[in-house]
């Protein structure tokens, strides 16, 4: 795989997926933002994004993507709800 920097969104997106599947966090959060930056309202960025935050124990930003991410997805709105709530109740 070439280490070529994505050019699209979508190519962020695969590479903070790949970054996170190897641990590598702080990596796979800059390619987010990079997919985010590309694309404002590209919701599987925020969603992941947000879990990732969940999982690095940064609630107060995972809320605020996982929001963002709900408001351009009405449709995951059930499993993003949980997710902000369990976050809240760990803040």
């Amino acid at each position: 795989m070439s280490e070529k920097s994505p050019r699209t969104r979508y190519g962020y997106y695969r590479k903070a997926r790949s970054h996170e599947a190897n641990g590598q966090y702080e990596d796979a959060i800059k390619a987010y933002d990079k997919a985010i930056e590309l694309s404002e309202t590209y919701a599987h960025a925020w969603f992941y994004k947000s879990r990732l935050l969940y999982k690095m124990e940064k609630y107060g930003e995972c809320i605020g993507c996982a929001e963002k991410a709900r408001q351009l997805e009405p449709t995951w709105s059930d499993h993003i709800t949980k997710m902000i709530e369990d976050a809240k109740k760990r803040l």
